[in-house]
């Protein structure tokens, strides 16, 4: 088992996560069908199913009474270590990606005549970035850099689940999905002065489009605030509504929400 989930389901998941993120043509319900080609149980499609055909507001808990340490996640649910499978080596390579811009965004630091247009936009956001704090620090990168990115909805199944580009790499084409967003979010937080353990990328279910979606989870004040390409408004994750939280990413690697299904039954008589 791992956590309460199956280990024997846990490929078939991803399969669903990667083959459905930010795509509004093939989304979990869809992927749920093909139990033989996936390894989804039946129980697990009709659990998704019975959530998505009911009129849910929201698995995610009120706001946390709880001390600031006990809120160790976005959304205040368990989660569990991912070590294998094709998201862990996914983000490993992305990691690697990310690491190799370092050297030219160095030298773009060093001198501007050795930047790229994408590079020196990226810093500019940072620097822009760097001059505010708290809460107004998030929001000024939040707001650069879905500026920055034109929508990208036409992107091919393979290039949904295999490519997952570094920064530089989304800002020098300007265009992207939710997850192009999320990554370039994710590094410019982090070059901002934002600590590791305070930023990650989150991959959701969105029960009202039918849909997966990537976005950005930041902890100010002890409590995660969530930066999504499709507003400016900062929301705090106990804000959200009609999501299922999947998997949370960042420098500590992937960790799938162990309590999803528990969580989900728990809602449906």
């Amino acid at each position: 088992m791992c956590g309460q989930v199956p280990v024997r389901n846990f490929a078939g998941w991803l399969l669903i996560v990667l083959a459905a993120i930010c795509n509004p043509t093939r989304t979990i319900a869809d992927a749920n069908r093909e139990t033989v080609t996936t390894s989804v149980t039946r129980d697990d499609a009709q659990v998704l199913y019975r959530v998505q055909s009911k009129s849910v507001s929201s698995i995610i808990p009120a706001k946390p009474t709880t001390s600031v340490a006990m809120v160790s996640e976005p959304f205040g649910l368990n989660v569990v270590p991912v070590t294998s499978g094709g998201l862990v080596t996914t983000w490993r390579h992305l990691e690697a990606d990310i690491l190799a811009e370092s050297g030219p965004l160095a030298r773009c630091r060093a001198d501007a005549e050795l930047c790229s247009s994408a590079a020196q936009h990226l810093l500019a956001i940072i620097a822009e970035g760097r001059a505010h704090t708290g809460r107004s620090r998030i929001a000024v990168i939040n707001r650069a850099i879905n500026l920055a990115i034109r929508p990208n909805n036409n992107l091919t199944r393979q290039q949904i689940s295999d490519h997952w580009r570094a920064p530089i790499d989304t800002l020098s084409t300007g265009r992207g999905d939710c997850k192009d967003y999320a990554i370039v979010k994710y590094v410019a937080l982090l070059e901002a002065g934002i600590a590791e353990d305070d930023v990650s990328v989150v991959i959701l279910h969105n029960l009202a489009g039918d849909e997966d979606h990537a976005v950005v989870a930041v902890r100010l004040d002890g409590n995660w605030v969530v930066l999504d390409n499709r507003w400016f408004t900062l929301v705090e994750d106990f804000e959200m509504r009609r999501v299922v939280p999947l998997f949370v990413l960042n420098h500590d690697g992937i960790k799938q929400y162990a309590s999803l299904q528990s969580q989900i039954a728990q809602m449906i008589p």
